[in-house]
């Protein structure tokens, strides 16, 4: 079934920080029910200029509005370190999950290593 999108980005950056939101929200073509939205806010903060950086990050989703027990929020804390002239990033990030799922997965501790070339 064919749907709409409708959102908002928000960009801010500084010297030593920035921050960024969405909102979107879906609709049916054929009728007027909210099907799904979602957010998000992210703070990055530089703590060494060029190397590491601390993050905070909401995040909500309710995918299916007319559903219930299916809304999940995340929020997390993390670092971001930059090595090999910003080529390489590793971040490692803990994110506390509130999760109306009973099935839900609790909170993560995630790694990741990214490189560009």
């Amino acid at each position: 079934q064919a749907g709409v999108e409708l959102g908002w980005t928000v960009k801010a950056a500084g010297r030593t920080c920035a921050v960024r939101g969405e909102a979107v929200e879906g609709k049916t073509v054929t009728g007027a029910a909210v099907d799904s939205r979602t957010w998000f806010a992210t703070l990055v903060a530089e703590i060494l200029p060029g190397s590491l950086e601390a993050v905070v990050r909401g995040d909500w989703l309710d995918p299916d509005a007319k559903q219930l027990k299916d809304r999940r929020a995340e929020t997390t804390v993390g670092l971001n370190q930059y090595l090999a002239a910003r080529k390489v990033k590793l971040q490692a990030n803990y994110v506390v999950v509130k999760d109306e799922n009973p099935a839900g997965r609790g909170d993560i501790l995630r790694l990741n290593f990214q490189t560009t070339f």
